[in-house]
């Protein structure tokens, strides 16, 4: 691709994409990194509706790999995570934007969304679900997880200095690592 051989490099990324269908999303061998590089040789041959259809299968991928991790993760490491994982949007947004059609700024306008819901909707549906358990171990953790979230409130608004911060913000954390 960086070379300027698109359709070589098409070939070599369809030909990834058939051995990294079985793996995980959350795997080193996924389909993330192929499906990113099809996108960009279409791309090169100025094929942009396949390659934003691409480009959209790697934002799939990310995003079901953003899932898997962020369910062990706080809210801090799953927004980490997220912005760590980042280029295949990007990737979804220029191409897009280089089509210029609304029906693709609509379909990057959407995965644009759907991205910035995924560890919000983690963490929501991880407190409904401990807030609302019957387990004494999870209630537990869950008012270990409100006190520390409550220190933290009260320290950013006492103004706290940095120091006294952190160390709230690492008992959020860890509180949410254990509820999750």
């Amino acid at each position: 691709v960086w070379q300027g051989r698109y359709e070589p490099a098409e070939a070599g990324f369809r030909e990834a994409l058939k051995h990294a269908q079985a793996a995980s999303a959350g795997s080193e061998s996924s389909a993330l990194f192929a499906s990113m590089g099809l996108a960009a040789s279409l791309w090169g041959q100025q094929r942009l509706e396949q390659a934003l259809d691409a480009a959209l299968a790697a934002e799939r991928v990310r995003e079901a790999a953003l899932r898997l991790a962020a369910s062990n993760l706080g809210e801090q490491q799953s927004v980490d995570l997220q912005d760590y994982l980042r280029p295949s949007l990007d990737l979804v947004l220029a191409i897009a934007l280089a089509d210029g059609s609304p029906a693709a700024l609509q379909r990057a306008w959407q995965a644009s969304m759907a991205a910035r819901d995924v560890v919000t909707s983690i963490q929501v549906q991880r407190l409904a679900a401990a807030r609302s358990a019957d387990d004494p171990h999870t209630r537990a953790l869950w008012q270990d997880w409100r006190s520390a979230s409550a220190a933290l409130a009260r320290s950013q608004l006492a103004d706290e200095d940095a120091t006294a911060l952190s160390a709230r913000r690492s008992a959020v954390d860890r509180a949410e690592r254990a509820l999750a």
